[in-house]
Formats: C-alpha cells, structure tokens, sequence
C-alpha cells in the first residue's frame, strides 16, 4: 500500500472524547497494544517531567483508570533522572485495565507505591515533601463532577502552591467543553498527547505542549473498529421501533427484484431486532415489481410506486412515510423522468433535515442534476463516478484516486463513499480509506446493502461521514470474515445474515 503520509493534513486538527477512543481502538485493531499506548505516553510525559524538574523531587499522583497508568509508565521513565514517587489515589483493587496493572507492578519493582489510606496521608501531610506535582488522576475519561475521594486529593493539590503538569487535561476538566467541575486541577503546564483535545483552551496554562505519543497515521485515515464505535450510538430499555430510527427506501423494477430488497434488510439491520440500527424499514417499488417483493421482503414494509420508476406523483406517498433516513436508486430502472424526480425529493429530503444515501440509479440522476449532491452521501464504484464527475479513477493510485474524490467532495459538498478494494470516503476535508482482504464482495447487490447500512447508522447519529465510514468498513469486515470461510462464494444475504454477528461487540445500552 502507498505511504499515507501525505494523508494527515485530512485527519482531525482537535478531538472530541469519543474520537480520542476510536482512534486508540483503531490503533489497537492494528497491533498497537493499550500498554504500548500507555507506555510510549509515559516516556513522552517523563521526558517533559525530567526537562522541568531535573534533580528534583516529584510526585506522581495517579487515578485508578488508564491516565493513571500513563502516570506510573512516567515514573518508572523518569526515575533515574527525578526522584520520583507514586502516590494512587484508592486502592490497587479498583485498577482493572490491563495496562495500568501491568504498570502497577513495574514500578512497584523500582520503587515503592502508596495507595489507600497511605497515599491520602501523602496528599494531606506530605506535599510540601515535593517540588513538582504530576496530575496522573482523571483524564478524557471524566463523567460528571470528580468522586470525593479524587475531590479531595484535587483540593490538596492546588492548596499545596507547588507547580502542577497536568497529562493530557487536567483533573476535573470536560475535555469537550472545557468546562471545570466544581472541584479541578490548576496546572502551570499541560502535555496534551497525540492531539489537542476540543474544549481545551489552551491560553489558560502557562505553559500547554502536544506530545508524539506513536500513535500510528493510519489509525486515523485507515477505517477501523473505532470507527463502527463514532457511529454507534446505544438504544434505551425503553425505545421502540420509531424511537430506533426509521429509513425508507425508494428502489427495484422488475429486472432487478433482488436489489432493494437487500438494501432494505441492510438498513432495518438493527443491533437488537433489526439487524445495524434501524427500528422500521419501508420499501417503495414499481407498482408491477410490488407482489413479487413484497414477498421476499421478509419485515420489511413494502409500498407501490405509482408507476414503473420513480417520479413526481411518488412525492406525497413518500413524504406521507415515516422515515429518518432515505436511500434511493438501487435498481431503480434508468430515465429521464426518474432522473429529474430524484434530484428533485433529494432536494426536499435534505431541506427536511433528513440523510440520503444515493447508490446506483441515484449516482445517474445526480450526475444530470449536480446541485442535488450538497448534504448527502454518494456512493459509486469507479464507472459510476466517472459518469458523475466526467474523472476516471479505475486504475488510478490510491493518492490521485483520493485526491480527485476530496476535490469532488469539497466542491459539491458531499459525501463520496468510492467504492473498490481500497474504498475512499471523503466530505471534501476529512478522509478515510478502508482497505479489504480480499474481492469476496464483488458480487451483485452488497453495494446495495451498504447503501442500506449506512442509512441505517444516519437513522440515530448525526455525523454523516462518520456513518459513511462505519457503514464501509463493517460491510468490508464482513466480507473478509465470510470471505474467511466461505471462499469466494459469498452473497449479498450472507452478508445481511452476518451483521449481527460482526456487531455484537458494538452493542450499548441507555
């Protein structure tokens, strides 16, 4: 594969919480382990450390969670230059991540760790002890306001007067707003790692640097499990089938009954009932392809077009149905009638604040109708995109190949999902690559089911990149898990049959 090194100026400049999490889970997914996270984080933090404190004493006061292993990697990196001591704030019982007991106990070798009711007489007596103070509690991690027992050792800190390195954000602090909790952390310095954090205000420390912490690029342009985690959003105890998000979708004739029908299971895929996400599925179809849909649809809501392809008297039915996301095209038959009567409901769609995803037939009428493209998602292989950008990509290197789509993006601002074994998805700032092992999924109809899974994401989460990608690396997941054990021999509904399997993971409840 190319160097994905000309790619970073296409990644996130600042993260939210939950894309520092799907980055790292991505990185995960590659071979980089949390304790070699946690461990290059701690010799990056100690380097700071011992640049500010060499040759003095300094205490290291860690929380029970993932910054409090960093605190102990920094530490153990720092002792030989620093005198350094950990103090952890709770009991070496409520450590569970991997890596912070693995950190526990290496430093716990070199030198002598204070937890419990010993480390809290550090915090209350011993502070004046130290010349510096490493703010190891809580980091992106933080839900509400501090515990007591962490409030407590905070109030210690900033009434110590002694000058405080915060990793990452500091105690106390909304790494998304940046709002402080009642009770927060007063660093003079903050080491931000791998990248500043969204609601991070910088000018307020006196001193705020951004640690390489090896996190790999390809953790962020590589599509990954951490990106299914962005555009999984959980479902309460209490929802229903509306509650859960609903998509419509506008496809099939008569010479191609197999396809909407696919695109339909995809999308009512939800991760309890109904497959990826959505709670409730409507199909339209031509009026003489309804009966024979209508019984292969399995749960699927099937209504009639008014016609044998889409056109304008479809609106007031369409609009009539309750749907949260649309997908429109797959094996909608090709006219120019049909054409101008898509662009048109596209338009209306999006001005309705509902997602689109156009596949097939859809990607035709819009390379006609270019003014339709703003909002949505588009998803073509290379023919299809060379008929709506007049650019051919088959062939081309992965760099021209993403470069022409994130200019086609940015100019009609849109979502383009380029289909292929390297599939590019790009809104014109933002890109993502996702990489398949093998061609299992090039039969017909998996391109409709993943029009169909990534409406159904649309149906309850905001972010329509974020859907789009999610959408293309669980289907090509899938693929190469069929393509694992049933060869090259796969179809559009093992493909559908198996989303629960590859999603069970990614389940979360409210």
């Amino acid at each position: 594969m190319e160097s994905l090194k000309g790619f970073s100026v296409h990644t996130r400049k600042t993260l939210w919480i939950r894309e520092v999490y799907a980055i790292r889970r991505n990185a995960a997914s590659q071979g980089l382990s949390e304790s070699m996270m946690d461990e290059n984080a701690g010799h990056a933090v100690a380097a700071e450390v011992v640049r500010e404190a060499r040759g003095k004493r300094v205490l290291f006061l860690c929380g029970t969670g993932g910054k409090g292993s960093i605190g102990m990697a920094a530490a153990r990196h720092a002792m030989a230059k620093v005198e350094s001591e950990v103090t952890i704030i709770g009991r070496r019982e409520r450590i569970v991540k991997e890596a912070a007991l693995v950190n526990y106990s290496l430093f716990g070798r070199e030198g002598k760790i204070r937890e419990g009711k010993e480390g809290m007489e550090v915090v209350e007596k011993r502070l004046s002890d130290f010349d510096f103070i490493v703010d190891a509690i809580v980091g992106v991690g933080l839900r509400g306001a501090l515990s007591q027992e962490y409030a407590n050792a905070v109030r210690a800190v900033n009434g110590s007067g002694k000058p405080v390195i915060s990793i990452d954000v500091p105690s106390g602090m909304d790494a998304d707003t940046g709002k402080a909790m009642p009770v927060c952390i007063k660093p003079k310095i903050l080491l931000e790692l791998h990248k500043y954090k969204r609601g991070i205000e910088r000018k307020s420390f006196k001193e705020s640097k951004l640690l390489d912490i090896g996190i790999p690029l390809s953790a962020e342009i590589m599509a990954g499990p951490g990106d299914i985690a962005l555009a999984t959003e959980p479902k309460a105890m209490a929802s229903n089938k509306y509650s859960n998000g609903s998509v419509l979708v506008i496809g099939g004739s008569l010479g191609y009954t197999g396809a909407p029908a696919l695109a339909a299971a995809a999308a009512q895929s939800s991760l309890a009932a109904l497959r990826t996400r959505a709670g409730y599925v409507t199909l339209m179809v031509p009026k003489k392809a309804y009966p024979i849909i209508a019984k292969v649809a399995g749960e699927v809501v099937v209504k009639s077009l008014a016609g044998e392809t889409f056109c304008n008297e479809d609106f007031e039915e369409a609009w009539r149905i309750r749907h949260d996301a649309l997908v429109i095209g797959p094996g909608l038959s090709d006219n120019e009638e049909s054409y101008s009567a898509i662009a048109a409901f596209v338009r209306k769609e999006r001005m309705a604040g509902k997602a689109v995803v156009a596949d097939a037939s859809a990607v035709k009428a819009l390379a006609l109708h270019k003014k339709a493209l703003e909002g949505i998602i588009v998803t073509p292989h290379d023919g299809e995109f060379e008929c709506l950008s007049g650019t051919a990509t088959a062939g081309l290197p992965l760099k021209e190949r993403a470069g022409i789509c994130l200019r086609f993006a940015e100019r009609h601002r849109c979502i383009i999902v380029l289909k292929g074994n390297e599939t590019i998805v790009s809104d014109g700032d933002l890109l993502k690559i996702n990489r398949s092992e093998s061609p299992a999924l090039a039969t017909m109809g998996t391109g409709d089911v993943l029009a169909g899974i990534i409406a159904s994401y649309a149906t309850a989460h905001s972010g329509l990149f974020e859907d789009a990608v999610a959408g293309v690396y669980l289907h090509s997941r899938i693929g190469d898990m069929l393509g694992r054990s049933k060869g090259l021999h796969i179809t559009a509904g093992d493909v559908v049959g198996f989303i629960p399997d590859a999603l069970r993971i990614f389940d979360r409840i409210s």
